[in-house]
């Protein structure tokens, strides 16, 4: 159409048309709804239940690992081979932690597996 815009007059534009930038949620696809109804309905319910009879608190926990061993920086030298010194040891920490409804928090790190057997 032979029309010049500037980026923010773009952006005014789309906004006019409520156009707007959208992060899409990140849904796993093995994520079963059914399940996840039916835990939210009956399931939590009754853990609930229980917990309040026994004065507990109810936390979700999960883990992740944390890997050192990233690739080096990309180096571009002309006529000679690059040469980064590392120690050539992987490091990885384990890490654990869980939160309640109340927002209290509880983490700890840890080496190797959370299911490895005792050594």
């Amino acid at each position: 159409m032979g029309i010049d815009l500037g980026l923010t007059a773009v952006g005014r534009l789309l906004a006019s048309l409520d156009l707007t930038p959208q992060k899409p949620l990140r849904r796993a696809y093995e994520r079963d709804p059914v399940a996840v109804a039916l835990w939210q309905k009956e399931t939590y319910p009754k853990l609930r239940k229980r917990a309040k009879r026994l004065a507990a608190k109810i936390f979700f926990l999960d883990e992740a690992g944390f890997s050192r061993s990233a690739p080096g920086p990309h180096l571009w030298v002309e006529g000679a081979d690059a040469v980064v010194r590392t120690s050539g040891q992987r490091q990885s920490l384990n890490v654990i932690s869980a939160v309640n409804a109340r927002g209290e928090f509880w983490a700890a790190s840890y080496p190797g597996k959370l299911n490895a057997k005792p050594s």
